[in-house]
């Protein structure tokens, strides 16, 4: 009889101490579970936040030696009332579509149609002048504002049809 009391009393430390680490390995499990959905959810955030191109106006407004190099201006403030005397005529602007023509508002740029325009207005405008001053490629403009190539083409067009009917005078050379 002692032998099976202590062969119960075994027994029940060793269910005590399977016990115990059932506990452990569910509160580690829990907390596992806690993270992989916090980790889901950021990585949720992530997918949908776009990381902004590198290459942007805001990096060269303090500098009007870089203002003039890349797009003719003599400072941002030229290139602002310029911008601003545009942004007016822009914020409604159909995007050049080639060939095709349209009759909805589906494809305006600036507009509150369609789909969201890849690069704010302000962006496209210094895209189109720094082609314009510099006579970039379009795939290096793409690469630049981390756009596709087709998209500078359509950009460059539409703001070149919206730039040739205002009187505006641009830089030259």
């Amino acid at each position: 009889m002692g032998e099976e009391q202590g062969s119960e009393h075994t027994h029940c430390q060793c269910v005590d101490e399977l016990t115990a680490k059932l506990a452990q390995t569910e509160m580690e499990a829990a907390d596992l579970r806690c993270e992989n959905a916090n980790l889901t959810e950021e990585l949720e955030t992530l997918r949908g936040v776009r990381t902004p191109p590198q290459f942007h106006l805001e990096k060269f407004v303090s500098d009007s030696t870089m203002v003039t190099f890349f797009t003719g201006f003599v400072s941002i403030y030229s290139f602002m009332s310029c911008f601003n005397f545009l942004s007016r005529s822009a914020e409604v602007m159909r995007s050049w579509q080639g060939a095709r023509t349209s009759s909805d508002d589906t494809d305006r740029v600036g507009g509150k149609t369609g789909p969201k325009a890849k690069l704010p207005l302000r962006e496209q405008f210094f895209m189109v002048m720094m082609r314009l001053r510099l006579g970039l490629k379009e795939q290096d403009l793409a690469e630049r504002f981390d756009i596709h190539q087709s998209t500078v083409s359509r950009t460059f067009i539409t703001w070149i049809n919206l730039m040739n009917g205002s009187s505006v005078n641009y830089p030259s050379g």
